[in-house]
């Protein structure tokens, strides 16, 4: 697919350090099938500034940055 609008969606930011992570996050919301998700994480992962997530990464920075313990 060429470059162009695909889809609508919704893009929430939640500023630092009121996140869930503590950092400034940007969460976006599309329409579901697979095709829509991956297409966006295709051109998104063509940004020099953006990568996916490690797993568990969102709950290691949450607990860094004071957000959660070890007992959640």
């Amino acid at each position: 697919m060429g470059a162009g609008i695909f889809d609508d969606a919704v893009v929430t930011y939640f500023p630092a350090p009121n996140s869930a992570t503590g950092e400034d996050v940007v969460e976006i919301s599309v329409h579901g099938g697979e095709f829509i998700q991956q297409e966006l994480l295709r051109v998104l992962a063509n940004q020099d500034s953006v990568r996916l997530a490690e797993p568990g990464e969102f709950t290691l920075r949450s607990f860094l940055n004071e957000k959660i313990d070890l007992s959640r």
